[in-house]
């Protein structure tokens, strides 16, 4: 969680055009992760439980990694040549 609060204030800080929208995706994982949570507290760990959560979690990072945090590091990129 802390990583995404420095990550949402450095594109506040440099006026990230897209921030509205990273910040969403951070919160989507967010969700993603407490309903995770609250399966394993009701279902209790499983075999198939774990391989939710990797699922779940290793879509979520490879496409945000992939798309939104390419785009910001690109438009970072744009600011070190201005």
């Amino acid at each position: 969680v802390k990583h995404f609060a420095d990550e949402e204030k450095l594109q506040q800080d440099t006026g990230y055009p897209a921030y509205l929208d990273h910040r969403q995706r951070h919160n989507e994982l967010k969700r993603s992760a407490l309903a995770l949570a609250g399966e394993l507290h009701t279902e209790g760990p499983s075999e198939a439980f774990a391989g939710k959560v990797c699922s779940v979690l290793g879509d979520w990072l490879m496409h945000h990694l992939r798309g939104d945090d390419f785009h910001f590091a690109a438009y970072l990129r744009t600011l070190e040549h201005v």
